[in-house]
C-alpha cells in the first residue's frame, strides 16, 4: 500500500442542545505534506464551552 504524499483535512465542531439541535461552533481546514515532523494545533475548549484562541 502506498503512503499519500499530502493530506487535506476539514473538520467541524458542533454544540448539541438538550433538544438535539446542533450548532456549528468551529470549522477549520488544513492541507499538509505527509512528512515526518508534521504538527497541528488541537481545538481546546474552555470550561465555559468557548474555544481557546478564537
Amino acid at each position: 500500500m502506498r503512503r499519500p504524499d499530502q493530506m487535506f483535512v476539514e473538520y467541524s465542531v458542533y454544540e448539541v442542545a438538550p433538544d438535539g439541535t446542533r450548532t456549528r461552533i468551529h470549522m477549520n481546514e488544513h492541507e499538509f505534506q505527509n512528512e515526518a515532523g508534521q504538527t497541528f494545533e488541537r481545538v481546546r475548549f474552555r470550561d465555559d464551552g468557548t474555544i481557546e484562541g478564537s
